[in-house]
């Protein structure tokens, strides 16, 4: 429940796709992963850690980010189109409007998304 009293005071829309982004980064390295790739439309955020020069006003931003993925041996982040992760975003819908409040990151995808995630996997 702290987690969601933090989200409540978020003024920005930046500073949500950070927190959110830190929250799913501390949600990976609890379950000791060693290879990750983050992959979202976190253009900004992404861009300053890809190209820091390019992107010098979110110093402050790069450096939460590294610092979160400390734990990850391998990792990346990728600035991907909603359109090319339509698996996420079916299971981020299925939370709101069915609210299941059951985390996904610990139980896996639905069982109603398998064929689909299968279908995805095809194409990787």
């Amino acid at each position: 429940m702290a987690h969601l009293r933090a989200f409540a005071e978020i003024s920005s829309k930046e500073e949500a796709k950070l927190v959110t982004f830190l929250w799913a980064a501390e949600s990976m390295t609890s379950l000791n992963l060693d290879k990750l790739i983050m992959a979202g439309e976190l253009e900004e955020l992404f861009g300053a850690v890809l190209k820091p020069h390019l992107w010098p006003a979110f110093g402050f931003q790069r450096q939460e980010i590294m610092a979160s993925m400390v734990g990850i041996r391998h990792w990346k982040v990728q600035v991907t189109r909603k359109e090319a992760n339509r698996g996420a975003g079916f299971i981020a819908e299925s939370v709101n409007k069915f609210n299941f409040g059951q985390s996904y990151v610990a139980t896996g995808h639905p069982e109603w998304l398998f064929e689909f995630f299968v279908n995805e996997s095809r194409f990787l």
